[in-house]
């Protein structure tokens, strides 16, 4: 290729580029065998959201109030307004998951899993949540993360799920998703957070 040519290609790739520029960009990560953890200072060790949830699951609909109190790897979860005037809890350390239901019957195992089908469309995304609540990517799923022009996350896409940020707001001077969306085969899930807090 002689140079006017190079150049008049040049030329005709510069309006696009340009157009290119002001849109978003997929940042896709593949993660490591081991990958590194999330660092304090992303995800706090201890912290509370309080918030509303709703979901669809096919052709039915409910939603609640959304408390969520992680103290390390532990946490409590307690989801009120669909199942009673008393909550039902997910209990978590580790990978262990286990839930109270609003009868006060501890639920795993298959009776879980078959709670989880008939109220979520299939098991919560439990581990992965803290990370999305924060605008964060999980550290042990693959996936693809899009971000707009000012460099936040807009997207998420991990284990089917894709996670997207229609808006950010301040709690007590730290910057979080306020209104997170979530889509996987048939479900759709929302989550408003009205309060977020770091804990000692």
């Amino acid at each position: 290729m002689n140079r006017s040519m190079r150049f008049l290609r040049a030329a005709l790739l510069l309006p696009v580029l340009a157009q290119l520029g002001g849109c978003f960009f997929v940042d896709w990560f593949t993660l490591p065998s081991k990958p590194k953890p999330v660092t304090a200072a992303q995800v706090p060790k201890h912290w509370n959201m309080a918030g509303r949830i709703g979901v669809i699951h096919g052709d039915e609909g409910w939603h609640g109030n959304l408390n969520w109190v992680q103290k390390d790897v532990s946490f409590n979860a307690s989801i009120a307004g669909p199942f009673g005037s008393k909550a039902a809890e997910f209990i978590g350390s580790g990978d262990v998951l286990q839930l109270r239901a609003p009868t006060g019957e501890m639920v795993d195992g298959e009776k879980l899993a078959t709670w989880q089908e008939k109220n979520f469309g299939g098991p919560m995304p439990i581990k992965a949540l803290p990370y999305w609540i924060h605008g964060l990517a999980s550290p042990d799923i693959k996936g693809a993360i899009v971000k707009g022009k000012d460099g936040s996350v807009d997207e998420i896409a991990q284990g089917g799920w894709v996670i997207r940020y229609s808006r950010w707001t301040e709690f007590n001077k730290q910057y979080m998703p306020a209104k997170i969306d979530l889509s996987k085969a048939g479900v759709k899930m929302k989550l408003i957070l009205d309060d977020y807090k770091v804990l000692n």
